[in-house]
């Protein structure tokens, strides 16, 4: 398959072609060195999902290139990203349901390898594992891995953050942090926060609903900036947010939005938890003064 034909179809019609060559060559690049794996591999799905938010392109799920599995065989790896303000629900070929939230990208193979379930993602998903003894499952993601048999949890993982974070539903986890190797077990409601500034993470005791809210159509922000805010609002509703003042910077805001509110409903309540601000709204556009 002409992988590069492929990738201009879905693309070179709404982005600059010097921006869309380049995001070819970072995937590419991981391609032709398919054993160079998880963080070459994950950078790349990263530049592919900041082409997939900044061009908002319509869902699009197709096999992008081979790859080579553990015993040599060549399979297909597949590719589902999702656009702002869209989510969607897949199976993998194990049975796992994968739920994708906005903005996301996921990389898994046609089929299994018969040792092991890799998958790779960037962006936000929840996970409920097939169990299988003889095959663990393991998500890889930018900043860590992480390694199960069966269970239920979520990644949050967006190369635009400044973190990632796991947080474990139901059974038991454990995620390998790239940089250090080290490996950190995790019980339910438990929430693996890693500081991709600083290289260290924290482990805290959370309500795991709530960071699974959004697979609902809900909002939850515990404490978040308010750039935090504006790319989860961004992604949620499919629009641009423009912060044209620097004095909210230090803002954090702790809010739940259960009931399907609207846009203007969300930065109404967000405007009021915050002296001072106020907001705009221009189409798809967002303007925060």
């Amino acid at each position: 398959m002409d992988l590069f034909a492929e990738w201009e179809s879905h693309s070179s019609d709404r982005l600059p072609k010097e921006r869309l060559d380049a995001a070819y060559r970072g995937v590419r690049r991981t391609i032709d060195r398919p054993r160079r794996r998880r963080r070459a591999l994950l950078y790349a799905c990263g530049a592919f999902a900041a082409v997939c938010c900044l061009i908002v392109a319509p869902l699009i799920s197709i096999s992008i290139y081979k790859g080579v599995s553990e015993d040599g065989r060549k399979d297909n790896l597949c590719e589902v990203a999702t656009h702002y303000g869209e989510t969607r629900t897949l199976a993998l070929p194990d049975g796992t349901s994968v739920t994708l939230n906005a903005g996301s990208v996921l990389i898994y193979p046609e089929t299994f390898d018969k040792d092991m379930r890799n998958v790779y993602l960037t962006g936000e998903a929840k996970f409920d594992v097939v169990h299988d003894a003889q095959r663990p499952f393991t998500v890889n993601t930018i900043d860590f891995a992480i390694k199960v048999h069966g269970t239920v949890f979520n990644i949050n993982s967006y190369p635009d953050r400044h973190s990632s974070s796991a947080t474990l539903c139901s059974g038991s986890i454990s995620a390998e942090l790239n940089e250090s190797g080290k490996i950190v077990g995790m019980v339910p409601d438990q929430r693996l926060t890693y500081n991709r500034d600083k290289g260290t993470y924290e482990l805290t005791g959370v309500n795991s609903r709530e960071y699974t809210a959004w697979e609902a159509g809900d909002v939850c922000f515990n404490s978040e900036s308010i750039h935090n805010i504006v790319s989860v609002i961004e992604r949620r509703f499919g629009v641009n947010v423009y912060i044209t003042s620097g004095k909210y910077d230090e803002a954090c805001i702790t809010a739940k939005f259960l009931h399907g509110e609207t846009l203007d409903e969300v930065m109404s309540a967000v405007c009021r938890l915050v002296p001072g601000m106020k907001y705009k709204i221009e189409n798809t556009n967002v303007y925060i003064k």
